[in-house]
């Protein structure tokens, strides 16, 4: 008895230590959060051309240029390619871009902070939070009817996918075109 009572106390005495670490997905949004805001409010916009280009960014384009372009992923970002102040990353495949895709991280965005700093605008400053018939109005209709589940739906494209969350594109991508 008095052994499992010494077991029972380690492990009482180990909860308030778990509990008060946080994952590094947490840790690195906490550092983020006021610096994405601060991007958000500070803004100005890049086009975006469906299937080619967000601002100075390019599918195709070699690492150095990207580089060149927007600079080095800061260190304490989420990956390598990715920009949190600009709410983007970068999808490198054999040297080369392959994707540019807004509003999403490899930790997530549970605030849907990133679509919020994202400048890229499609014509007459349609972008991020725009509903899909405003798209639609500036770049024409989707391929499709899109998925829809819950509260989000999804818009398809030539070489571009949108996401709407409640009514309002809260992610995109485009993408080099798929190779047969």
């Amino acid at each position: 008895m008095n052994q499992d009572w010494m077991v029972l106390c380690l492990i009482l005495a180990a909860l308030p230590v778990a509990a008060c670490r946080t994952s590094d997905c947490e840790r690195k949004w906490n550092y983020w959060r006021p610096r994405v805001l601060a991007a958000a409010a500070a803004k100005s916009p890049w086009p975006i051309i469906p299937g080619e280009s967000v601002g100075p960014l390019k599918l195709g384009m070699a690492e150095d240029e990207v580089l060149r372009a927007i600079g080095p992923a800061p260190p304490e970002s989420f990956g390598k390619w990715e920009y949190p102040t600009l709410g983007l990353n970068v999808a490198i495949s054999g040297g080369r871009v392959v994707s540019i895709n807004a509003g999403g991280s490899s930790c997530g965005d549970p605030e849907r902070l990133l679509s919020k700093a994202f400048p890229g605008e499609f014509a007459d400053r349609i972008g991020m939070g725009a509903s899909p018939k405003e798209v639609a109005a500036v770049i024409g209709e989707p391929l499709g009817p899109g998925f829809v589940k819950e509260n989000i739906e999804y818009l398809m494209y030539h070489n571009m996918d949108l996401m709407f969350e409640n009514g309002r594109l809260e992610w995109l991508k485009i993408s080099l075109p798929v190779e047969k």
